[in-house]
């Protein structure tokens, strides 16, 4: 385990200061530092942070790379970051993140911090989002890239070490036995390289008789200088597979980014290639897999050790999620930085391990999971975490199709290794934990069948609707709450009514007979484990006689009287503000009908605008309260007007020809347009 040291998480007050005479150091400081001390015994985390930014606040005007200004505000940074957090407000805390990450990064250059600060740091920014996103079951969207060697449309190729399961006879009995009553579309195999291949026959056979995939876990212990010295051997077991006439995928010397053996990594990469080179000579049945482990060695990064995309057919990655980290149950002033640099204890989340990975590389290359497991019994401590554990279980196996498509593959390490004194990732050893897994892999996405395609898939509900038809929305929320285990969902409809459940992926099923014609809303809240309200979202659905539209609200928000504009989550500023005329509101002509994305023509002679979107068409005519719509004459309330040299529109009749919906919020005098 690296040593992880911050040289400046100070005390909360300090007596005295020693710097170098680069600045002189404001008189108010010393006032500010009298009353960080007095606050220092308070729980007033509020007054705090202000007494905190108030001292900040005094070197602004400091160069950035000011010693004396790093010393005194980089730790009240971390402070404000932690109080924050302590009171949920993580949006704040994130900001403050970022400060610190740059003075970090500061003090790194100048050799005055290691990189633990910024890890750290950069760790806070993954930990501390509060994330909720919603899902919808629609029609299932073409591939966006050219599919891989074996790379099913849709869902995930799955399976498990099964062969040391007491439960299972032989591999053909998955699927047909009550311990595993779902057949796997794939199987993992672990072999030496240099090991013969056919000493495994028996196993491999029953792969095939199955009828799944091979997931074939080559280990290899060392850099070869020659790997022309192993042509032959390489040769034979690739006609070996080649032969068995299956799906095979050939993960060659995994975690490799951990492992004392490849320090060197142009030789490991040289290897790859090699491999892959006299493989593909032979077997046109394997495909390639580079897989390394979910975090590198402090002083390795696995891009590194990337031999190409020419050599690689997907990528995989090694990920474990456990409570404790390394052999010890406490580590001390260490605790929290190490929870969050190596997610483990309450920072804990399998999502944020593979993040960098799919990053990385999922744009080009469907990611396989080739090993994952979750600590259900810690033997350093001698502690059952069944209940830690099935919700990480959870979140891996529920969350990943959601967040993270390009996964298209997972295999869980259903082993009990004896010799490893850390943790049991076992199925067979804890029924709690293996009927959360056959539950989880009970899902559609959980491909029994390589050749299996999907129709239906979740997808993010997100500013572009989605579109469902059918008698039901099956819906789904991805939640992760800084430090709580199990957050709570509850959704609204309508304002009516809720629907409130604990256990992820919080589904509900909502019928479309449910929903009013037109506009209806969608509200849903996050509850911490104290059951308070820490998230709301809402979201549009839009029912028409065959379809339901779902999105989350694009929205414009003028207030009248007032330049300012919210457009979809942006400011912008109007060079005329909207006002009212005979209780109609006027907004500028070209912006509104921009905004709603139509085409806007200004017509000179005739004194008059065509509003165009697709088959829409809307005709106005200055001073003339007769509009065209879609070749109708329509009588408007307000007629257009001419104010001070800019053409104003009544906002609501154009919006609502364009399928938003309008309201007037009348605290603060403002027209609210949620678009689909």
């Amino acid at each position: 385990m690296k040593k992880i040291i911050f040289l400046l998480i100070l005390a909360l007050c300090t007596q005295s200061f020693t710097f170098a005479a680069e600045e002189k150091i404001p008189s108010a400081f010393w006032k500010l530092i009298e009353e960080e001390a007095a606050l220092a015994n308070g729980d007033d985390l509020l007054a705090q942070i202000e007494n905190w930014k108030a001292i900040i606040s005094l070197f602004d005007d400091w160069a950035p790379t000011n010693q004396q200004k790093l010393e005194i505000v980089t730790p009240r940074l971390q402070k404000i970051i932690s109080n924050y957090e302590s009171l949920k407000l993580y949006d704040e805390a994130l900001e403050y993140v970022d400060l610190y990450l740059d003075n970090a990064i500061i003090l790194n250059e100048k050799g005055l911090w290691n990189e633990d600060a910024i890890n750290w740091a950069q760790s806070k920014m993954i930990n501390l989002n509060l994330t909720v996103d919603l899902f919808v079951t629609s029609q299932a969207k073409p591939p966006t890239r050219n599919l891989a060697m074996h790379e099913p449309s849709h869902g995930l190729i799955y399976g498990a070490t099964n062969d040391k399961d007491p439960r299972i006879g032989a591999l053909t009995e998955v699927g047909q036995v009550p311990a595993f009553p779902k057949e796997n579309s794939g199987f993992l195999i672990y072999l030496e390289f240099g090991q013969d291949i056919k000493s495994f026959d028996w196993y491999i056979s029953q792969v095939k008789e199955a009828g799944g995939g091979l997931l074939l876990a080559w280990n290899a212990y060392e850099v070869y200088s020659d790997m022309s010295v192993q042509q032959a051997y390489i040769k034979e077991t690739a006609q070996y597979l080649n032969a068995l006439d299956i799906p095979v995928f050939l993960r060659y010397a995994g975690e490799f980014n951990v492992a004392d053996e490849f320090e060197d990594a142009n030789g490991f990469k040289d290897n790859f290639r090699y491999l892959t080179n006299e493989v593909r000579k032979v077997a046109d049945n394997v495909a390639m897999v580079w897989s390394p482990n979910d975090i590198s060695a402090s002083d390795r990064t696995y891009q590194a050790y990337y031999p190409g995309d020419a050599y690689v057919d997907w990528v995989g990655v090694s990920t474990y999620t456990t409570y404790y980290f390394g052999n010890k149950t406490d580590h001390g002033a260490l605790q929290e930085s190490i929870d969050n640099q190596y997610f483990t204890g309450p920072m804990a989340n399998p999502l944020s391990k593979i993040e960098p990975i799919i990053e990385a590389y999922g744009h080009k290359k469907p990611i396989m999971i080739t090993e994952n497991g979750v600590g259900h019994y810690s033997k350093i401590a001698n502690e059952d975490l069944t209940d830690w554990a099935i919700q990480q279980l959870r979140r891996a196996y529920a969350y990943i199709p959601l967040k993270y498509p390009q996964v298209k593959g997972i295999f869980y390490f259903n082993t009990h290794i004896e010799s490893n004194v850390r943790n049991n990732f076992a199925l067979y050893e804890n029924q709690d934990f293996h009927d959360a897994y056959i539950d989880l892999t009970s899902s559609e996405v959980y491909l029994e069948d390589m050749s299996q395609s999907l129709s239906l898939y979740p997808y993010k509900v997100d500013n572009n609707s989605q579109v469902v038809t059918g008698d039901s929305l099956d819906l789904q929320t991805l939640v992760i709450v800084p430090g709580v285990l199990e957050p709570t969902i509850r959704y609204r409809l309508n304002g009516q009514g809720e629907f409130r459940t604990s256990k992820l992926p919080y589904r509900w099923s909502l019928k479309t007979s449910d929903l009013q014609a037109g506009f209806n809303e969608l509200v849903l809240e996050v509850l911490d484990d104290q059951q308070e309200v820490i998230k709301i979202e809402s979201y549009t659905l839009y029912k028409d006689q065959d379809s339901v539209y779902i999105s989350k609200p694009k929205q414009l928000i003028f207030q009248l009287d007032n330049q300012d504009v919210e457009a979809y989550g942006q400011n912008t500023t109007l060079d005329a503000a909207p006002f009212l005329k005979d209780g109609r509101s006027m907004v500028p002509l070209r912006y509104i009908g921009e905004a709603l994305g139509a085409t806007v023509t200004w017509f000179a002679e005739s004194q008059s605008v065509h509003y165009q979107k697709g088959d829409l068409l809307m005709e106005l005519t200055l001073n003339n309260p007769q509009a065209i719509m879609n070749g109708k004459p329509i009588t408007l309330d307000v007629a257009p007007t001419l104010v001070n040299g800019r053409t104003f529109v009544p906002i609501r009749v154009i919006s609502e020809f364009f399928g938003a919906k309008v309201t007037w919020r009348g605290a603060d005098r403002s027209i609210i347009i949620d678009l689909f």
